[in-house]
């Protein structure tokens, strides 16, 4: 597969070289990918854990949880899972 890319990402390519953290471009393309994977599934994570959170009221059944925390969890996992607020 041939790969074309602008000066610009040619020139980012390089700097992520010059850190030493990446050794070929090989190797920077295999973590773009994987970010892009993760981005991709992040919603469907979200959502699981939201399901599991409804299922099992895990939050509520803590001794120390006041009632602003379940409401709290449910806004971090919206968030999550790409959704605003006008959504629950």
């Amino acid at each position: 597969m041939n790969i074309l890319l602008t000066p610009e990402q040619v020139q980012l390519v390089q700097q992520y070289l010059e850190t030493g953290k990446y050794t070929s471009v090989a190797d920077i393309i295999s973590e773009a990918l994987r970010l892009l994977e993760v981005k991709e599934n992040k919603p469907q994570r979200g959502k699981k854990i939201l399901e599991v959170f409804e299922k099992t009221g895990f939050i509520g059944s803590l001794p120390d949880a006041d009632s602003h925390l379940s409401s709290n969890y449910k806004a971090i996992v919206r968030t999550e899972m790409g959704l605003s607020d006008d959504s629950r």
